[in-house]
């Protein structure tokens, strides 16, 4: 597609294509560049990062450090699809201290992220039914990661059961409500609980509702996952913008996550030793009044106080 497009623009040095989005790069190779849209009036969204890598006389981590500070200059999301552009912002991720992994939709990707040695895959909501992937992810021996957005209850139970049959018991379930975004009325965090009970599994939220308060509150209710989209501005658009986070809010967000994640504690009657400290001043009953040897004793002469020792 990319060399169609520059039979006809002479100046066209990059071309990216994404569905229902294109960005074109023109000017002088190397160079600074400049986007501009396929088309008249046409406002491109994504700048595709593989065909930088594929023109620009670059590596691919160069390729991608470049896209994302052109896409940020000019209000772009950068978008990869290729084995190489992955890699790339695999690398990234490695470099960054993140744990990096992804939601294959066929026994290829599958396959490709084998090469990446992923620690773990993700099944998305819409993948629940298909049973021979579920299968084929969950003979790779690692944990198995799955959203529930579209599944009743038996959709569940057969995929738990796929797993099993691979002899794989590392399996998490994520309460999600794929509706986008999610009314807070829908998402029903009590069944957070009762996945973990009813199939004996890790369980958490895939969460699509704006803002952060869901995902704090899911940990209260047992969530030990919590998945949330990201963007880096949420003015650059796109389907998932009203419901991704930015930087400073996902930030935000786990803040309060790890807050809530130590004030749910355990469940006890033991008091700490600060507290302890604090009976001291708990009310007592103390004599007020001077006493004879067999008096009674009266609210006059007794009250309930906090004498402090």
């Amino acid at each position: 597609c990319g060399e169609a497009i520059k039979q006809h623009f002479d100046d066209v040095k990059i071309v990216g294509v994404e569905p229902a989005t294109s960005a074109v790069l023109s000017g002088k190779n190397p160079g600074p560049h400049k986007i501009q849209g396929i088309g008249a009036g046409f406002k491109p969204k994504v700048l595709n990062m593989d065909i930088v890598s594929r023109i620009l006389p670059v590596s691919d981590e160069d390729a991608f450090a470049y896209s994302q500070k052109l896409a940020s200059k000019e209000g772009l999301m950068v978008g990869i699809s290729s084995g190489a552009s992955v890699c790339a912002a695999y690398k990234m991720a490695e470099e960054l201290g993140l744990i990096c992994f992804s939601s294959p939709f066929d026994k290829s990707a599958v396959d490709f992220l084998e090469t990446m040695e992923v620690p773990a895959y993700k099944v998305a909501s819409l993948e629940i039914t298909d049973i021979p992937l579920i299968e084929y992810i969950a003979d790779k021996g690692k944990p198995v990661i799955i959203s529930t957005g579209v599944a009743t209850l038996s959709d569940i139970q057969e995929a738990v059961n796929a797993c099993k049959r691979m002899g794989n018991e590392q399996i998490a379930l994520l309460k999600c409500t794929s509706v986008y975004p999610t009314p807070f009325e829908d998402v029903n965090l009590k069944t957070i609980p009762n996945l973990a009970e009813t199939f004996n599994v890790v369980a958490g939220l895939s969460d699509h509702t704006p803002g952060i308060s869901i995902p704090i509150a899911s940990v209260v209710l047992g969530a030990r996952i919590i998945e949330k989209h990201f963007i880096l501005n949420r003015d650059l658009g796109g389907p998932d913008a009203a419901f991704s986070l930015e930087p400073s809010e996902f930030k935000q967000m786990v803040e309060h996550v790890r807050k809530v994640e130590t004030a749910v504690g355990i469940v006890t009657y033991e008091l700490s030793k600060k507290s302890k400290e604090s009976r001291r001043y708990a009310r007592s009953l103390f004599v007020t009044k001077d006493m004879q040897e067999g008096e009674h004793f009266t609210e006059q002469n007794v009250r309930s106080i906090r004498p402090g020792n």
